[in-house]
C-alpha cells in the first residue's frame, strides 16, 4: 500500500484562508469533511503498517483488540463521509440549477461579506 503523503489535500490547504468567504456553517461543513477525510487516511495508514508479531497470547489479543478498534474508526468514518457527501450533491443540485447571473451576484455578496471581518 502507498504512503499517504503529508499532505494530501494541497488545493483545500492552499486555500483554506480563503473559506470565510463561504457562509459560517458552510465553511465549517468544509472544514469538518476534510478533517473527517485525513484522520480517516491516518487510521487506514495505522492499519497498514504491519505491527511487530506478538510475542505472547495477550500480546496477539491485544493486537487484534487495536485493529477492531481500527477499523470499526474507519467504518464509522466511512458512513459519516458518505452521509455529508450525498447532502453536499444535493446543495450542488439546488446550485447548479440557479443562473450563472444570480450565481455571480452570490459570490459577490459572499466576497463583500468577507471583507467585513
Amino acid at each position: 500500500m502507498k504512503r499517504v503523503e503529508n499532505r494530501p489535500f494541497p488545493v483545500y490547504q492552499g486555500t483554506a484562508g480563503r473559506l470565510g468567504l463561504f457562509e459560517p456553517p458552510l465553511a465549517a461543513e468544509i472544514v469538518h469533511f476534510y478533517g473527517g477525510v485525513a484522520a480517516f487516511l491516518m487510521t487506514i495508514e495505522k492499519i497498514s503498517i504491519a505491527p511487530e508479531r506478538p510475542s505472547t497470547r495477550e500480546g496477539a489479543v491485544r493486537t487484534v483488540k487495536e485493529m477492531r478498534i481500527l477499523i470499526e474508526q474507519c467504518r464509522q468514518t466511512i458512513s459519516h463521509l458518505d452521509k455529508f457527501s450525498r447532502e453536499a450533491f444535493n446543495r450542488l443540485k439546488v446550485y447548479t440549477s440557479i443562473p450563472r447571473e444570480q450565481l455571480a451576484a452570490l459570490a459577490g455578496n459572499m466576497e463583500r461579506n468577507a471583507q467585513t471581518y
